[in-house]
């Protein structure tokens, strides 16, 4: 059974602006709104992922503040080193059995619930390793496969690579099938344009 995940990277060691996700916007904090988006979406859990430095207990103790309101929201806290983040990734959907993760940032509050949806959906369409939405700051979502996270894991070498999920993936364009949703035709003008939207829309983890 194919199980998605929204994976939110979130520390609160920002050196430009420290606890930046703990800040108010409105009636919530910036990861309670991203959160509150994800788990609007057609994933089956949303899974907030930081590290077990204590620098980040004020982060887990303001979640529960609020946890109770989510029901696909869980707290994943690795071992692994605050700059590693694809050591992260990896041993959260390990231990979660996460077929398909879908990564977005903590300090994006304008994240698009349907944004996820489009992505997610046209994965499951494409059946691609990765699917990404990358054109606009603040609103980035990238999708991949665990065979896919698990390759660039064992074999990213660089720490450029571990600091991040896709370097090596991208880098390595050979070694994945690789899809950008901004070049993909969404819209419909003849009935194969439609015939493959429906496929879209009607596409769910299975």
């Amino acid at each position: 059974m194919t199980k998605t995940a929204v994976l939110l990277q979130a520390h609160l060691g920002s050196t430009r602006l420290p606890k930046k996700v703990l800040l108010p916007l409105g009636d919530m904090s910036i990861i309670e709104h991203c959160i509150c988006t994800a788990c609007q979406s057609i994933v089956d859990s949303v899974i907030v992922c930081t590290t077990t430095s204590p620098s980040n207990d004020e982060l887990i103790e303001h979640i529960e503040t609020f946890k109770h309101r989510y029901h696909k929201l869980k707290v994943y806290r690795s071992h692994s080193d605050e700059s590693n983040l694809i050591e992260r990734y990896y041993q959260c959907a390990k231990e979660h059995n996460i077929n398909i993760i879908v990564r977005c940032t903590s300090d994006s509050p304008l994240l698009s619930k349907n944004l996820i949806d489009i992505v997610v959906k046209t994965f499951l369409y494409y059946k691609p390793n990765v699917m990404d939405f990358m054109q606009i700051d603040g609103l980035e979502v990238q999708c991949i496969d665990f065979k896919s996270l698990e390759k660039a894991y064992n074999e990213a070498n660089l720490d450029y690579e571990k600091e991040h999920i896709f370097p090596y993936i991208y880098a390595h364009p050979e070694l994945f099938n690789i899809k950008h949703l901004n070049e993909i035709k969404l819209s419909i003008d003849e009935m194969s344009d439609y015939e493959k939207l429906r496929g879209i829309y009607e596409c769910q983890a299975k």
